[in-house]
């Protein structure tokens, strides 16, 4: 991790972050594949890096989640998230993964995806 990598850049880090100037995304300590742990384990895997960031003096909480290349996500993942404070989440591969010189994956990439949970339907 950064932060451990980097100790002399922990006050600048800290100052960009508590002044708004370097926005934090997601909280997790890991990135989950949602659809595999129950919903305690990933509701604590926000809650402890959440902490984490307190214990750093980081007074920001992230807003938005942010998924890296999931296989999946559980139908009850926006109803996780707003519990965990997100209002918002940033999924990338979407669309699948492409290929260089694959067409398909320059011209039919998705441009918007609009997720609600169950609560809302």
């Amino acid at each position: 991790m950064y932060w451990e990598r980097c100790p002399a850049q922990r006050d600048t880090v800290r100052d960009l972050v508590n002044a708004g100037r370097l926005r934090l995304t997601s909280s997790g300590v890991t990135t989950a594949d949602t659809l595999l742990p129950s919903a305690e384990a990933i509701l604590r895997d926000f809650l402890v890096g959440q902490e984490w960031l307190r214990a750093n003096g980081m007074k920001q909480e992230p807003k938005v989640a942010y998924f890296t290349d999931s296989f999946g996500s559980t139908p009850t993942l926006p109803s996780l998230l707003n519990a965990a404070g997100f209002d918002r989440t940033a999924i990338t591969r979407i669309d699948g993964m492409y290929f260089a010189g694959c067409d398909f994956g320059w011209s039919k990439k998705s441009k918007f995806l609009c997720w609600i949970g169950r609560q809302f339907l």
